[in-house]
């Protein structure tokens, strides 16, 4: 590999040489500086006082700098490398870091307190003119900075709300920063979100066609996720609106229009697919919106229209306190957030199970689903990947609902089969819901055609002899990667359908009924396969997490009659 700054004309003649296997622009980060709107709000709460035992967060970022509401929780600040300081002069990390340990400060103001959920690691890689530092090559710069991390202070949450806007590969191949998160994510067992990236809508040459060939741009080729949210093992985050982005002072003025309603895909979010084919991104979380002004004739956003935007911290505090923010940049912390409580509360877990509880908590919102009605399905998910997560429903279970979850690992071309109980009160009485969430943590290689060294897949059987299921994935390992299927009487039949998630490595799938269902029995069977591709001859197992919830109506108390049963 070699570096070369030069003029264009000077470095033509090389791009004709046999032995240039590949060439890349410089990776340029889509961090867009904005000057400091004046913003306020009447009555701000007090922070709450921090608990030490919060989980920690590292933003590698612009850096975050000491603001009242951060300056407790910040554990370290660091730069990679040195010489890059350690101040937050561009602004940008600053206020991602305030979304990473408050949400959006809006949802807290009527609150007696403002509450944090996570400390915070600021680890500084962009400099203050908000450039990638151009004498370490990106991927070696993210390495050396999450070890680091990890190795001294324990961080397994990283967020990164950066991407670089010059890399152009096709379809389905990342680049080498994407490939080394990948590996990180795998070889320490931690969680990294990355912003699915922001694109202005563009529909036409007309600056109205963000607001009439709304959401149709959203699938155009040049809005595909940013380097590196395409990678496998890293949780992509894309952005819905909060709100329309109209505040009372605009309410009646027909030449400011909203483009998305509250819940709707945000204008400016990317969309999949990722490496291989993988369903990116794999979530979605509140990221602000945009509004058309007519009068101005331009696309309004936060800071500008504080409306548009999500409250968090100004990096020059001493001026103003508080700023507005839009972008996939400030989804990507806000999934961050509803993580580390979940880490809170199961401090022991792995990164699989994190994910696969988020997944499992995760609802595509209906406004979203209305508004993408005229999509093809694949083309929605490319939209909203698993959907918005419920950090409650992520966590605890309810009266009427229970939730199951196992970490394991299985040899490479080998599968487990695990027994879902299912009480006489689910087999009646309404509707009733069984959702399976799978996630792991396949090794990676760019270099491959397939991506990913191994492949994973589940089914839920029911009405089967457990005999007869051993016996009829038993007979078929070693087939390769077409996975086996039972007869459809025994198959349920969840949604998204296999040919739609297999690809994917945090998969999350239902299935409704309302019919009677005692013909099935008491018990399902969940089958989870591993199929080893590339990866057979340097692997012995993979490692996964899976969750399976069953719900019925509220009046139905499943988890006092299913609690028993799981202790025996």
């Amino acid at each position: 590999m070699i570096r070369v700054k030069a003029p264009g004309q000077a470095i033509r003649p090389v791009f004709s040489v046999p032995e240039v296997a590949f060439i890349d622009l410089p990776p340029e980060p889509d961090i867009v500086a904005n000057q400091i709107v004046q913003f306020a709000l009447d009555d701000v709460p007090p922070v709450a006082p921090l608990d030490p035992d919060l989980p920690l967060v590292a933003v590698l970022d612009t850096g975050v700098n000491d603001h009242p509401f951060l300056a407790d929780a910040i554990v370290a600040r660091e730069a990679f490398p040195n010489e890059l300081g350690e101040s937050d002069v561009a602004g940008h990390g600053t206020a991602v870091a305030g979304v990473a340990a408050l949400g959006d400060v809006r949802a807290q103001l009527a609150g007696a307190s403002l509450q944090r959920v996570a400390r915070i690691i600021s680890a500084k890689v962009v400099t203050d003119d908000s450039k990638f530092f151009d004498r370490r090559t990106l991927p070696t710069q993210m390495r050396q900075t999450i070890q680091n991390l990890h190795a001294n202070y324990g961080c397994r949450i990283f967020v990164i709300s950066l991407g670089d806007t010059k890399a152009n590969f096709e379809q389905g191949r990342v680049g080498p920063w994407a490939m080394t998160l990948d590996e990180l994510a795998r070889e320490l067992n931690i969680l990294i979100f990355v912003s699915a990236g922001n694109r202005s809508p563009r529909g036409g040459t007309s600056v109205e066609q963000g607001v009439t060939q709304y959401p149709d741009y959203l699938l155009e080729v040049a809005n595909r996720v940013c380097e590196p949210a395409g990678g496998a093992n890293i949780v992509t985050v894309g952005a819905v609106a909060h709100s329309n982005g109209i505040g009372p002072q605009h309410e009646f003025d027909a030449h400011i229009q909203p483009i998305a309603e509250q819940d709707e895909p945000a204008p400016f979010t990317r969309t999949g697919p990722g490496a291989g084919g993988l369903t990116k991104p794999d979530f979605v979380d509140y990221g602000g919106t945009m509004v058309f002004d007519a009068v101005a004739r331009r696309l309004q956003t936060a800071p500008h229209l504080p409306t548009a935007g999500l409250i968090t911290t100004n990096h020059d505090f001493l001026r103003q306190l508080l700023t507005s923010k839009s972008g996939t940049s400030f989804a990507a912390p806000m999934l961050a957030n509803r993580a580390a409580q979940l880490v809170r509360r199961f401090p022991d877990a792995s990164a699989n199970l994190i994910k696969a509880l988020l997944a499992n908590s995760a609802t595509v919102p209906e406004a979203s689903t209305q508004r993408l009605a005229g999509f093809d399905p694949r083309d929605r998910s490319r939209v909203h990947g698993n959907g918005l997560v419920d950090t409650l429903r992520a966590a605890f279970s309810d009266d009427h609902r229970v939730v199951y979850f196992a970490e394991d690992y299985l040899e490479m071309d080998h599968f487990a089969v695990y027994r879902v109980p299912i009480p006489a009160e689910f087999q009646t009485g309404g509707k009733r819901t069984i959702r399976v969430s799978l996630a792991y943590d396949p090794p990676v290689k760019r270099t491959r055609a397939e991506y990913t060294g191994t492949r994973m897949n589940f089914r839920l059987i029911r009405g089967c002899p457990v005999d007869h299921v051993f016996e009829h994935f038993r007979s078929r390992v070693g087939e390769g990667t077409v996975p086996p299927e039972m007869a459809g009487k025994y198959d349920c039949d969840l949604v998204p359908k296999k040919n739609a998630r297999d690809k994917n490595t945090i998969q999350s799938a239902s299935i409704s009924f309302t019919a009677d269902t005692t013909q099935y029995g008491e018990e399902y069977h969940l089958v989870v396969r591993c199929v080893g591709g590339w990866a057979m001859d340097q692997e012995t197992r993979q490692n996964f997490a899976l969750v399976v919830e069953l719900e019925h109506q509220a009046q139905v108390q499943l988890y006092a009659r299913l609690r028993p049963r799981l202790r025996t």
